[in-house]
């Protein structure tokens, strides 16, 4: 034993404690990181297709093609019926 009254051995249990806490702490923000930037790209995708991809403005800045969608392309002739009304 030294005469600190620290051994060898409990000076490397706090080394291996801190090192365990350091990639815990590490691992934790990795985690939470991801999981933020993947709420993320999920909220914007789903704003897009619901909302956004409706607005050239939003196409040109991002540089899609902007081809509109089917129902505006091809507009389909529709039926008008004739209402009887007695």
């Amino acid at each position: 034993m030294h005469r600190g009254g620290y051994s060898r051995n409990k000076v490397g249990r706090k080394e291996q404690q801190r090192m365990k806490d350091f990639l815990l702490t590490a691992i934790s923000v990795i985690i939470s990181v991801t999981a933020v930037v993947l709420f993320i790209a999920l909220g914007w995708f789903i704003v897009w297709k619901l909302f956004l991809r409706k607005f050239k403005f939003v196409q040109e800045l991002l540089g899609t093609n902007g081809t509109p969608d089917k129902a505006k392309t091809a507009p389909t002739p529709r039926r008008v019926r004739n209402v009887r009304r007695d």
